[in-house]
């Protein structure tokens, strides 16, 4: 059966959000192990609407992922669109930053077309998970980023993912217009009910750079966007951007990574991680552990309470099939190390999420304890 493309969004949109499932505490589900909708019972969750669970599925979302030599060497097409920063949706839900794409009557969004894979898939949104979801030779990184894509005139998904590591001195750019966005959802909530906002880290380097502005008695707005901000009102937004040079690819298919848990995803995990900087990841995990619901005013994030992972644990491959695919005039490197030190070349384990966590704690301190 094919769907068209606005089906396919409200069809997407029911497997990321089921009208109502069997819960004693009204969350759809979460991410606490102890919980009766927690990761174990997904499988078990129902659908009023008749939505098919599929999260019990032998093709199932994430996997753990074991380095291996390069299979094929193609580029795969990333066709950046024509949107501007003003024209996506942010979103701040209780598992995660979102950002939605407009529709093509606004603009041309980001297109991906993946090497010995059929058909061209057209970017519908992207998020973040708190902790990775896919493992990497058996390491977790600090976050991971989804973007998600539908295929033109087809009915099946296609999810770019990408590792975040805290590791990076200097703030990225692509992130910090992100986390602005991200931020600004947040203190509408707050605002509106009667809540203190919460701390931003580019705050203090905003008004740092104010001051100077004044000294210089300079429009204060001219200076916008800050922290080195490759995005401007006038310039199109490429979350491909972010897309490590001389990264790989690894390729299987499975399915989305929460209820239902769909398996009609082609998956293509970025061996490079993306470093951002401590102070984004804070705050990345801030706004997630401190989620307000806008319509009750009650935190109410679906975190694991422990360790405040947002991420499903890997699922057994059952003998799918992890293609290593590499870009065009790519050189393997032999016997890398794979360690923090070795930062440059692209491919290292991290420590758990748990030891970032750390610094998140210490980073908003009474809000967590708000909530925890």
């Amino acid at each position: 059966m094919k769907i068209g493309s606005y089906a396919l969004v409200s069809f997407l949109s029911a497997c990321l959000y089921p009208t109502k499932v069997t819960a004693s505490d009204g969350n759809l589900f979460t991410y606490d192990p102890n919980s009766q909708n927690g990761p174990e019972y997904w499988k078990d969750i129902s659908f009023d609407d008749g939505t098919d669970n599929q999260c019990g599925g032998d093709r199932n979302s994430p996997i753990a992922v074991e380095s291996n030599a390069c299979e094929t060497f193609e580029d795969y097409e990333l066709t950046p669109g024509t949107c501007l920063v003003q024209d996506f949706g942010f979103v701040v839900n209780n598992h995660a930053e979102q950002v939605n794409a407009p529709t093509q009557q606004v603009c041309e969004t980001n297109k991906m077309k993946i090497p010995g894979v059929a058909g061209e898939f057209e970017m519908l949104q992207f998020h973040i998970h708190m902790n990775s979801e896919h493992t990497f030779d058996g390491s977790h990184f600090a976050a991971e980023l989804h973007v998600v894509h539908s295929e033109v005139g087809g009915d099946r998904l296609a999810v770019l993912g990408m590792f975040f590591v805290p590791t990076a001195l200097e703030s990225n750019a692509l992130v910090d217009d992100l986390l602005r966005g991200f931020d600004a959802i947040s203190d509408e909530t707050y605002t509106a009910c009667n809540m203190t906002t919460l701390p931003h880290w580019w705050q203090d380097q905003d008004q740092d750079q104010d001051h100077q502005a004044q000294a210089a008695d300079v429009d204060q707005e001219a200076v916008k966007p800050r922290s080195g901000s490759t995005v401007t009102p006038e310039n199109p937004f490429n979350v491909y951007d972010l897309v490590p040079k001389e990264a790989s690819m690894y390729y299987y298919s499975g399915g989305l990574t929460t209820p239902p848990c769909t398996e009609i995803v082609e998956w293509s995990v970025v061996d490079k991680p993306v470093e951002i900087t401590v102070a984004q990841y804070n705050d990345l995990s801030s706004l997630i552990l401190n989620y307000v619901d806008p319509t009750t005013c009650d935190f109410a994030t679906v975190a694991d309470p422990n360790s405040g992972s947002t991420s499903r644990p890997t699922q057994p491959s059952n003998g799918r099939h992890v293609t290593r695919i590499c870009p065009v005039g790519f050189v393997e490197e032999e016997n890398v190390d794979l360690d923090l030190e070795s930062a440059s070349s692209g491919r290292f384990s991290v420590p758990t999420w748990s030891s970032f966590h750390v610094l998140t704690t210490m980073f908003v301190g009474g809000w967590v304890a708000r909530r925890f």
